[in-house]
C-alpha cells in the first residue's frame, strides 16, 4: 500500500509498519517529526483508502473509512486539511470531508462525454483542483461554493504526443503546469488567468523530446561534436554533446536495431528488420540513400578511417567499401549471434565477439581469421581492441563476469567482478579504461591492470596506481606494446592464466542509469564518455586523464554531479585542477561545420531563392509604384480636407461675428430692462412703505384704546370685588351671632330635661 506524506517532503517512503494492538503503526523515512497526518491508496479493494494521524513521532489509523465504497483508485491529493479528492478507474472523482465521501464527480472529455480516468492531481491555491488523465487529457476544475466543484477548462495534449498523464507539478505562481506521459516525454502549458482562450492553450515540449524506449544503439564521430542514437521507440536521434542540444530527429515506421556514425559525423548507418541503410545526415532530414540486404542488423561498425564498414547478420559478419558499396567479403565462424564489434585503431583487423562464447579477430586483408579464443560457458557482451601502438590485447566482458585479456587467442588475464560488465571501452590514448554494468553504473577502472607480484604492467614493471582521491582512468608508464610482452612473460613463467578480483580500490564506480547500459563510447579526444541504457537515457560524462594532471597537481577522473540538460546529462567537473594532458591538448581541436545537401535540395532551394529573389524585385517595384499612388491620394485628400476646413473655419468667423452682434445688443436690452425693474420695483417699495404706515397708525391707535379700557374695567372689577368682600363679613358675622344664640337656647333646654331626669 504506497504511502504519502503529504506535509514537508512529499515522500512515498514510510519509516516502519508494526501491528500494535488493534492499529497499525507507521512514520515517514524522511521527516519524522512535525507531521501531522497522510494517506494511502491502493488496488487492492480492501484497502481502497486510509488515513493516519501523528502521535508520538508514529503514525497511528486515524478514520477507518468504513463508509467508504471498496473500489480501485488511482490517485488522490488533499485540498485542505479535512478534504480529500480521489480518483477512482471509472473515471470518478470522490470528495472526501474528514473521511466522508461529499461529492461524486464524473470526469468526462468534451462533447463525446467519454469517461477519462484521472492518473495524478494536483491542487490549486484558490481551492480547485487539476486532474491528468488518460489520452493526454488535463481537466481543470475550480471550486464554486464550499462544497461544489465545476470543470472550467480542458486541455489535450497534441495527437503526435498523446499519452497517458502519469505526473503533475504546477510552478509556484500556478502559471505553467509540467506534465509527463507515459512515454517519459515532458510538456509545459501556459495556463494564465480563466480569461485565456482554449486555443491560445499550447502544450510545449519542456526543453526538448528524449527517448521513451530502451536505447539499442548509439555511435560518435570524429570531425563533429555528435552522437547518434536510436531506440525502440522507432527514432533515430543525433546530440550535440558540446552545447547539450538536439540536432536531428528523424522517425521511423518500424524499429532500428543498430546504429553506426561515419568520423566525417556526414553518414549513419541504421539497421532494420529488413535492411541495413546507409543515410545522409542532411541540415534538416536523416535520408537513406543506400540500402544493403542485412537482415536484422543489431551490430555495425566504421572503420576508424571510414573507408570501411562491418554489420552483423545473425551470426554472420559482412565487411562492405564505405565509397563503392562493395562487399569486400563475408566472415563466418560464429555459431551464435554477433554482439560485438571493434575495429584495430589501423583498420587492418576485426575483432568479433559472440553469444556463444566465442571471440574471433579477422584480418581484414586477407578476409581470414587470424586468432580466436571459445570458452562456451561465457556469453560475450563486448569485445575491444586495446587502443596502444603495437599493442595486440584484446579486453572482453561477458555472462560470466569477468574482464579478460586476451592475447593471441590465450586469455592471459580474468578479472573477477561482482556484477555483470555488458559494456567496455578504451580511451584513443590507450591509457583509460571504462565498463558498464547491468546494475546502470559506470566503473573507471584502474589501467594498465597490475601484475601478480602488485606491480603495474608497463616498459620499467612498476607505475603508479590511481592516486588517492581520483575518480578516473589511471595514467600508464610505458606503451601498451610493452604492457602486452609483460602479460606474456608472466603467463609463460607460471604456465597458468593470471586471475584476480577486481577489489574497490581497482575501479571507481559512478551510478548514472536505472537499466542495463547498452552502450559504451568515448570522445576522439578522450574528453567526454558516453553511456546509454535500457532506461532510455543518454548521459556525458567528463573525462580527465590523471598522469597529465598528477604532472599538473590536479586529481581526475569521471567527475561531477549530473544535471539532465536537453536528454544528455553533463557532468560538471568538481575535482581540484581540473583534466589535462592528452585531453587538454585536444580541447582546441576545431570541429567541421559543413553539412550535407543533396543535390535536388541544392537546386530546389537555388530556384527558390532565384524567384524569391525575382519575388522580392517585383515587390519592391510594386512598392513603391503603390507608395507613389498612396502619396498622391495622400496629398489630394490633405488638399482637400484643407480646403474643406478652411471653409468651415471662415464659417465659424462670421458666426462668431453675428453671434457678438446679437449678444452685444441683448446686453443693451438687458441694460434697459434692469434699468426699467430697478424703477418700478422702488416706486412699489415707496407705496408699500406709505401703505404699511398708515395702517400701523391705525392699529396703533386701537391698540392704545383696548389698553385704557382694559384699565377701566380692571379699576371697576376691583371695586366690586371689595364691596361683594365686605357684604360677605356682614353676612358671616350676622349668622354667627344668630347661631351662637341658638345654640344658648338649646342648652339651657338639655339642661333642664337633665334636671328633670335627676329629679
Amino acid at each position: 500500500m504506497p504511502l504519502r506524506c503529504r506535509r514537508r517532503c512529499k515522500s512515498h517512503s514510510i519509516l516502519g509498519i508494526r501491528r500494535k494492538s488493534a492499529s497499525w503503526a507507521m512514520g515517514c523515512l524522511k521527516c519524522t517529526a512535525l507531521l501531522r497526518d497522510l494517506c494511502a491508496n491502493s488496488a487492492a479493494p480492501r484497502w481502497s483508502l486510509r488515513y493516519f494521524a501523528l502521535f508520538t513521532c508514529i503514525f497511528l489509523l486515524w478514520i477507518d473509512c468504513t463508509k467508504i465504497i471498496l473500489q480501485h483508485y488511482l490517485a488522490h491529493v488533499w485540498l485542505n486539511e479535512t478534504r480529500v479528492i480521489a480518483s477512482t478507474i471509472d473515471g470518478h472523482l470522490i470528495l472526501f470531508e474528514s473521511g466522508e465521501p461529499k461529492v461524486d464527480v464524473v470526469n468526462t472529455q468534451g462533447a463525446s462525454g467519454l469517461h477519462r480516468d484521472a492518473l495524478s492531481l494536483v491542487s490549486t491555491v484558490k481551492g480547485g483542483f487539476i486532474c491528468g488523465c488518460t489520452g493526454g487529457l488535463i481537466t481543470i476544475y475550480d471550486k464554486t461554493d464550499e462544497a461544489s466543484y465545476r470543470k472550467a477548462r480542458e486541455v489535450v495534449l497534441p495527437e503526435e504526443a498523446s499519452q497517458d498523464i502519469v505526473a503533475m507539478a504546477l510552478t509556484p505562481n500556478e502559471e505553467t503546469l509540467l506534465v509527463v506521459g507515459r512515454n517519459s516525454q515532458m510538456y509545459s502549458v501556459v495556463l494564465g488567468e480563466g480569461d485565456v482562450k482554449l486555443e491560445d492553450t499550447r502544450f510545449e515540449p519542456f526543453a526538448q523530446p528524449f527517448h521513451s524506449g530502451a536505447v539499442t544503439g548509439m555511435d560518435t564521430c570524429i570531425r563533429k561534436p555528435l552522437i547518434v542514437t536510436c531506440s525502440a521507440d522507432r527514432s533515430v536521434r543525433v546530440w550535440n554533446y558540446m552545447d547539450a542540444s538536439s540536432e536531428l530527429v528523424k522517425q521511423f515506421a518500424e524499429e532500428s536495431y543498430s546504429v553506426a556514425f561515419h568520423p566525417s559525423g556526414l553518414y549513419i548507418l541504421v539497421g532494420f528488420a529488413d535492411k541495413l541503410r546507409l543515410m545522409n545526415l542532411l541540415i534538416d532530414d536523416i535520408r537513406a540513400f543506400r540500402e544493403f540486404p542485412v537482415r536484422g542488423c543489431r551490430e555495425a561498425r566504421f572503420s576508424n578511417g571510414g573507408q570501411y564498414f562491418a554489420a552483423v547478420h545473425g551470426n554472420v559478419i559482412l565487411v562492405y567499401n564505405t565509397w563503392t558499396f562493395e562487399c569486400l567479403g563475408t566472415l563466418k565462424g560464429h555459431n551464435g549471434k554477433v554482439r560485438s564489434l571493434s575495429w584495430s585503431a589501423d583498420d587492418t583487423r576485426l575483432v568479433s565477439a559472440g553469444a556463444e562464447g566465442a571471440m574471433y579477430e579477422w584480418n581484414i586483408r586477407e578476409m581470414r581469421r587470424e586468432s580466436e579464443n571459445i570458452l562456451k560457458s561465457c556469453s560475450y557482451s563486448c569485445a575491444i581492441t586495446s587502443s596502444g601502438e603495437g599493442s595486440r590485447s584484446i579486453y572482453a566482458v561477458g555472462s560470466d563476469r569477468t574482464l579478460k585479456e586476451i592475447v593471441d587467442s590465450q586469455v592471459v588475464r580474468e578479472i573477477h567482478t561482482s556484477t555483470v560488465l555488458t559494456q567496455l571501452v578504451m580511451s584513443h590514448s590507450g591509457r583509460m579504461m571504462f565498463a558498464a554494468t547491468t546494475m546502470g553504473s559506470i566503473r573507471s577502472i584502474k589501467f594498465p591492470f597490475a601484475s601478480p607480484n602488485g606491480t603495474q604492467l608497463g616498459s620499467s614493471g612498476n607505475s603508479s596506481g590511481t592516486s588517492g582521491g581520483g575518480v578516473g582512468a589511471t595514467a600508464a608508464v610505458g606503451s601498451a606494446a610493452a604492457a602486452t610482452a609483460a602479460a606474456l612473460a608472466v603467463m609463460s613463467s607460471n604456465g597458468q592464466t593470471a586471475t584476480s578480483a577486481m577489489e574497490p580500490g581497482d575501479f571507481q564506480e559512478h551510478k548514472g542509469h536505472a537499466g542495463a547500459v547498452t552502450r559504451l563510447r568515448v570522445s576522439c579526444d578522450d574528453v567526454f564518455l558516453f553511456s546509454a541504457s535500457d532506461d532510455g537515457s543518454v548521459l556525458v560524462w567528463k573525462i580527465s586523464d590523471k598522469e597529465a594532471a598528477a604532472a599538473a597537481g590536479g586529481s581526475t577522473g569521471v567527475t561531477g554531479a549530473g544535471a539532465a540538460r536537453a536528454g544528455v546529462s553533463f557532468l560538471a567537473p568538481t575535482g581540484a585542477g581540473g583534466g589535462s594532458g592528452a585531453a587538454a591538448i585536444r580541447r582546441d581541436m576545431v570541429y567541421a561545420d559543413e553539412i550535407l545537401v543533396t543535390k535536388t535540395d541544392l537546386e530546389d532551394k537555388t530556384a527558390t531563392m532565384a524567384e524569391l529573389r525575382a519575388r522580392v524585385e517585383e515587390l519592391k517595384l510594386e512598392n513603391e509604384y503603390q507608395l507613389r499612388l498612396k502619396d498622391m491620394n495622400f496629398h489630394e485628400k490633405i488638399k482637400e480636407t484643407t480646403e474643406k476646413y478652411q471653409e468651415e473655419i471662415d464659417g465659424l468667423k462670421i458666426t462668431c461675428a453675428v453671434l457678438k452682434a446679437d449678444r452685444e445688443k441683448e446686453e443693451v436690452r438687458h441694460d434697459e430692462e434692469m434699468a426699467e425693474e430697478t424703477q418700478r420695483h422702488s416706486h412699489s417699495m415707496d407705496e408699500l412703505e406709505a401703505n404699511h404706515s398708515s395702517k400701523l397708525m391705525a392699529e396703533y391707535e386701537k391698540y392704545q384704546e383696548l389698553q385704557n379700557k382694559t384699565a377701566m374695567l380692571e379699576q371697576s372689577w376691583a371695586q366690586q370685588l371689595e364691596e361683594l368682600q365686605q357684604q360677605k363679613q356682614l353676612t358671616l358675622e350676622e349668622f354667627t351671632t344668630q347661631y351662637e344664640a341658638l345654640l344658648k337656647n338649646k342648652q339651657a333646654d338639655i339642661d333642664q330635661v337633665r334636671l328633670l331626669i335627676i329629679l
